[in-house]
């Protein structure tokens, strides 16, 4: 189903496409910025939204806190915005103080998907795409970008392909800010495991400033279910910096065991996210009450190559050549407990 969600300033219309499958799990998206404005499930108690959204465009405008938007090209931060390829230094542009964020001024939350309502796998889906000229904020190559949001039972699967006419750095997640209360207050009494021995200590800039490290004996070991609350009331200096967790683990990249968990134990609701991807950021919404919402209102788990990777090598590789073809898959699963 599509409908009219609402006009930009310039008086462009934006539409709201909506799927849903029969076991009662719905999806709807607007075509700026491929956002997530609702995700409803129906768990044992009750159908719940479980993702932070809201009915109007004109609440979105802007959405400098990237709810429920497609990130890209580079998602998460590059330093000073700059870096080499193939021997050139490319210079990005700069949103986040001296360096990248998200994908600069104009990254993908902000650019206007094609989206078309169809099947994938014999579930409902959206498939959406966008084409990012060379030398969109700095990066080079043109870049086909399609990405697929699919209804599985009890699961959403996102999945991103893209392929370039140049060699180019590509890093695209999905933000959308989870809570799976009924009524959305905060996220601080959930329990929170992550799946994972080793996590990248960031600097003053929210960088990883240390290459990996291991959890045991930090506020970041959480292969152990653990509140939330426990962790962010901690004065640990790497939680100080961005006013809680904002933080990227290491994952095993298997599709088959999840890398993160997120339960809700008074309302006997929980979902896991499994991904293919080498990083897995991990955001509570620390800053949230900037747009008037309450701080850690809801979580983020966004699946992707490491931050500032193209200029830390020991954090992976995230350079596409045009023989290669960029491959991103991450399902987020729901159940009762």
């Amino acid at each position: 189903m599509r409908k009219e969600f609402g006009k930009l300033p310039s008086g462009k219309q934006v539409y709201s496409y909506t799927i849903k499958n029969s076991e009662g799990l719905s999806l709807s998206a607007i075509n700026l910025g491929g956002i997530i404005t609702s995700l409803q499930f129906h768990f044992r108690t009750g159908l719940v939204d479980t993702v932070i959204g809201y009915p109007s465009l004109e609440q979105y405008l802007p959405n400098s806190a990237y709810l429920g938007a497609i990130v890209g090209r580079y998602a998460n931060r590059i330093r000073n915005g700059a870096f080499k390829l193939e021997d050139k230094l490319i210079q990005l542009s700069k949103n986040n103080s001296h360096n990248h964020l998200h994908g600069g001024l104009y990254g993908f939350d902000q650019q206007f998907w094609n989206i078309e309502i169809d099947t994938f796998e014999n579930y409902p889906s959206l498939f959406l795409s966008y084409i990012s000229e060379h030398g969109e904020e700095g990066y080079p190559g043109e870049l086909h970008v399609n990405v697929i949001y699919q209804l599985m039972e009890n699961a959403l699967k996102v999945i991103f392909k893209a392929k370039t006419n140049s060699t180019t750095i590509v890093n695209l997640t999905q933000h959308s800010y989870f809570n799976l209360s009924e009524v959305k207050t905060t996220i601080v009494n959930n329990f929170l495991q992550i799946n994972s021995s080793r996590f990248a200590p960031v600097d003053e800039n929210q960088i990883p400033n240390q290459g990996l490290l291991n959890v045991e004996q930090t506020p970041f070991d959480f292969r152990n279910v653990v509140r939330i609350q426990d962790i962010l009331s901690q004065n640990h200096p790497q939680l100080v910096i961005g006013e809680g967790i904002d933080h990227s683990w290491e994952t095993n990249k298997l599709l088959q065991t999840p890398i993160a968990k997120l339960i809700n134990e008074y309302e006997k609701r929980a979902m896991s996210v499994y991904t293919n991807q080498p990083a897995l950021h991990v955001y509570t919404g620390n800053h949230l009450k900037n747009i008037g919402l309450p701080k850690h209102a809801a979580i983020c788990f966004e699946a992707q190559h490491f931050p500032d990777a193209i200029n830390q090598p020991s954090l992976g590789n995230p350079i596409l050549n045009p023989t290669e073809k960029y491959y991103h898959e991450t399902i987020f699963k729901f159940f009762d407990l």
